[in-house]
């Protein structure tokens, strides 16, 4: 009887404990449906709530319950999908005591991606060395990692210790594949190390973007030649490659609204560095200044070349573009500046340029804030048609 007393009372708690654990099971598993539905903020409002105090990892023998570690693995996947990476450093950076070393190695890889893509080489180093570290990672995260530091270092425009890394890399992973032959070739191109760049020609795809930019770069090619076979490829392909192929005949010819169309559309893509966007700032605004002679616009005569803009909507939109987008940053007037603002931002949306538009402003000297309203609410629509929640609280704060 006794016995009877202390099993029951036993079993009725791992009952419980069982059936808690099925259910954080569930509840994990809806919350990733709900994000593979597309609801990635509603995903992550579930994780908020459901997530238990990280204080209180499961041990190595719990039961197969959804604990913090599950969790927080869903929930920065989810905030790397919409573009939240500085959200996703801070929730790396304040990682809980007690994390497994391979689980924190997961996070600290997913921490070097996000500090890549929002340009900032020296973090993305650190955070791949902290994964790195780790005892027992398998082959394919190493190299995978090991890549992440040579484009980090390409980045932040370090060409020896670049150059460095891709020698040993390529000395320990013989024979070199021709996606990563592709890389070396147009991250050195990036830094102007164009010789160093001629030891993988024969690894690059004869009809590839990357050697025609290469047979550029080493003058075997015109830059009228190369424009014309890099629209051919843009023709045939979605690979944005050939849009880097036109931006460097655009320069080297020079021909700058080909230059500014090419970063309009390399920026529209999301794996473009941030640092683009402040170069087509600059594309912009040197365009307007150098062509305003040959419209026979006055200098300080803002209204007409505001008006000019306007005319050029239809016919020439990226001119059009290049003067308000002059005019957005540069113009005298308040007044002007904000309809030049409204006016830019409605191109760009009318282009479907939304991506482009976001990584623009997202370069913006000043506070968003200083934008007009209407800017700011056709950029936040933007942003949250993109499942970019953070960037459209951004604009309509």
């Amino acid at each position: 009887m006794f016995l009877q007393r202390l099993i029951v009372p036993l079993f009725a708690s791992m009952l419980v404990t069982a059936m808690t654990a099925v259910h954080a099971a569930d509840e994990l598993a809806a919350t990733r449906s709900l994000a593979e539905a597309g609801a990635v903020q509603l995903a992550l409002q579930r994780v908020d709530l459901l997530q238990p105090v990280a204080t209180v990892l499961p041990p190595k023998a719990a039961s197969p319950a959804a604990g913090w570690t599950d969790w927080e693995r869903l929930r920065l996947q989810l905030l790397a999908s919409r573009g939240a990476n500085d959200l996703l450093l801070q929730r790396v950076a304040a990682l809980p005591a007690g994390v497994e070393p391979a689980v924190a190695a997961d996070f600290h890889a997913a921490s070097a991606r996000s500090a890549l893509i929002l340009g900032r080489g020296a973090a993305a180093r650190d955070q791949a060395a902290r994964a790195l570290w780790t005892a027992g990672m398998d082959a394919v995260r190493l190299r995978e990692l090991r890549l992440l530091v040579i484009r980090s270092l390409v980045s932040d425009g370090q060409a020896d210790d670049a150059y460095r890394s891709m020698l040993r890399f390529q000395q320990d992973y013989r024979p070199l594949d021709a996606a990563t032959a592709t890389l070396f070739v147009d991250s050195l191109l990036d830094l102007k190390r164009v010789q160093e760049a001629v030891a993988w020609l024969g690894l690059l795809d004869e009809r590839g973007p990357a050697k025609l930019r290469l047979r550029l770069h080493t003058g075997l090619l015109s830059p009228a030649d190369a424009l014309t076979q890099a629209r051919a490829g843009i023709a045939r392909s979605e690979d944005p490659a050939w849009w880097r192929v036109l931006l460097d005949a655009a320069e080297k010819q020079p021909a700058p609204l080909l230059k500014i169309e090419a970063l309009e559309q390399l920026l529209e893509r999301a794996d473009t560095p941030a640092v683009e966007a402040s170069r087509l700032w600059d594309a912009y605004i040197a365009y307007a200044r150098s062509a305003a002679n040959t419209h026979q616009l006055l200098a300080g005569d803002e209204s007409s070349w505001l008006e000019f803009a306007l005319k050029r909507k239809e016919a020439e939109p990226v001119v059009a573009r290049a003067y308000l987008a002059y005019l957005a940053r540069e113009g005298r007037g308040e007044s002007l500046r904000r309809s030049a603002q409204t006016q830019l931002v409605a191109g760009l949306m009318a282009a479907r340029l939304p991506r482009m538009a976001l990584q623009l402003f997202d370069a913006w000297p000043a506070d968003p804030a200083a934008l007009s309203a209407d800017p700011r609410y056709q950029l936040g629509g933007a942003a949250e048609a993109l499942q970019q929640h953070v960037r459209a609280l951004h604009y309509r704060q």
